[in-house]
């Protein structure tokens, strides 16, 4: 059987695969999210540090650097396809947008196809600025016309069908693997001042994808899907998971339809949850543009298994093997990490001060409290776990209201394992 894998993302519509597949060999592509990319020419003016500094935990000011460097690593690794699940650009920048599709052409002239959706942050946003300036300059964002005008040639251009209502297509990576590259982003509720940072899927959008899971089913092609919000409500917080959540676990329960890729809650996680006789599971990568810069690595063999690592990317190394290092990159991995406790902690500088702490006592609590971030969004809550069994540490926990409590303890107790995994999913269809 002829392998319908194109390299890179040029050409025309995809041909309609076979209807039956061949035994599979495994097939590997990388996952990345929430780059919330700005270049250099659109940052470090005046206002810039101190609009990171009071924002969140993102390293934007080396935004550049940490994706020529994931670039670098997949152009080594050469996996076949890079799949970006939304939250592209800082806030929507069309020349964000433009700087980027010309970074994933790397990608493509490399013979890697890079596949891309947009996420709450990339399409016809408010916030869109400039920040090279002494103020933040209002600057361009772009329409969803435009988005798929840039992208043309990361999915769009080459898609086995494309859904009319949305951003949402269907890739053949090749004869016996589909993916579903889902539109989850609510642009069209986006105001003059505000971003919708809600998701769901859109009522026609079901309506285009069932009849291709129909067809993908009878000719035994195994499908997973990728958007930029969760199916599994990992978090708890309503705006983390598309509002039609239930609805679209029954579609792909029906259909067999086991894994997610999504990101936009920036944590390194991954949930399984039962659901009509069928298991459906999220992984969630973190976002690259946050420490430690993790990406997805991903071996899925037909009808047979999905494997999931977490890996995160060499930025100190690329830096130096490219002459781009300077005082903070030299050592990357340990000033970026102090960079995010350190952002963490500036929204609650006052935490815990109500709770009558020696000065010893309060500044432990509060170093607990910027590494419960820091392990958390890098997939490794048993290590915070461990440091909550530390006996000052706990004797100084038991002292605190409820209320302190369940901020230091809530987090390891509703994220049970490390969000880094491996993780091998079942991939095996009924009666195989």
């Amino acid at each position: 059987m002829t392998s319908l894998l194109i390299s890179g993302c040029a050409g025309g519509p995809q041909e309609k695969p076979a209807e039956q597949a061949v035994s599979s060999v495994p097939y590997l592509f990388y996952t990345a999210t929430d780059l919330h990319y700005l270049p250099p020419s659109l940052s470090g003016g005046e206002q810039f540090s101190r609009m990171l500094a009071n924002s969140d935990m993102k390293l934007t000011e080396y935004s550049d650097l940490i994706l020529d460097a994931f670039i670098g690593t997949c152009i080594s690794d050469h996996p076949k396809a890079v799949i970006f699940t939304g939250d592209l650009t800082f806030n929507g920048e069309k020349i964000s947008h433009q700087i980027l599709a010309s970074k994933f052409r790397q990608l493509s002239d490399s013979g890697i196809t890079p596949l891309v959706i947009p996420g709450n942050h990339d399409i016809d946003n408010p916030a869109a600025r400039d920040w090279s300036g002494k103020t933040a300059a209002r600057t361009d964002s772009v329409s969803r016309t435009e988005f798929e005008e840039i992208y043309h040639e990361c999915g769009y251009g080459s898609a086995l069908s494309k859904d009319p209502a949305s951003l949402s297509y269907i890739y053949a990576l090749d004869d016996e693997h589909w993916i579903l590259m889902l539109d989850s982003a609510r642009y069209e509720d986006n105001t003059n001042i505000y971003s919708e940072a809600g998701g769901r899927i859109r009522k026609k959008t079901i309506e285009w994808l069932e009849p291709w899971l129909k067809k993908a089913e009878a000719g035994h092609i195994d499908v997973i899907s990728a958007m930029h919000h969760d199916l599994t409500d990992i978090t708890g917080f309503p705006a983390y998971v598309i509002s039609n959540a239930q609805e679209i676990r029954d579609l792909f329960a029906k259909y067999h339809v086991r894994v997610n890729l999504c990101g936009h809650t920036h944590l390194q996680y991954w949930k399984t949850i039962n659901w009509k006789d069928e298991s459906i599971t999220d992984l969630m990568t973190g976002s690259l543009d946050v420490y430690s810069f993790r990406y997805g690595s991903v071996s899925w063999t037909a009808n047979d298994s999905l494997i999931y690592t977490s890996l995160s990317t060499d930025v100190q190394g690329y830096a130096e093997k490219t002459d781009r290092s300077d005082s903070f990159v030299s050592a990357f991995d340990e000033n970026s990490a102090f960079r995010f406790m350190q952002r963490s902690f500036q929204r609650s500088s006052s935490m815990f001060a109500d709770q009558n702490l020696s000065k010893e006592d309060l500044e432990l609590l509060r170093d607990v409290f910027k590494k419960q971030a820091m392990y958390l969004f890098d997939g490794r809550i048993t290590e915070y776990t461990k440091l909550l069994s530390d006996a000052r540490v706990s004797r100084i926990i038991k002292s605190l209201d409820a209320r302190s409590r369940a901020i230091l303890t809530g987090m390891s107790g509703r994220y049970t394992h490390d969000g880094c995994g491996p993780v091998t999913i079942n991939m095996k269809k009924a009666g195989s």
